[in-house]
């Protein structure tokens, strides 16, 4: 496992800590809330959970990517985290 989905996988359970919940109830929890946009989604996380902006913010992405669209974003940010080091 990279360096950077260490940090993905840590974040994800320091959110789950953090709210009581698991990614799968924080996802239902999100959808099903009547919001579309992300930036609503952000807010009604750091609202209603309690969540910081980088948190909320990396739980919208957890909680809509796809498989193929979060594989794709993972693939990129792993070769440019690569490049830099």
């Amino acid at each position: 496992m990279s360096t950077l989905d260490q940090a993905r996988a840590t974040q994800q359970r320091n959110i789950e800590a953090k709210t009581g919940k698991s990614l799968d109830q924080l996802r239902k929890l999100l959808v099903g809330g009547g919001l579309a946009k992300h930036g609503e989604l952000r807010s009604f996380a750091m609202e209603k959970l309690g969540l910081g902006y980088g948190d909320a913010n990396t739980l919208v992405h957890l909680a809509l990517a796809s498989d193929e669209v979060d594989a794709e974003v993972v693939g990129w940010a792993r070769r440019a985290y690569e490049a830099a080091g």
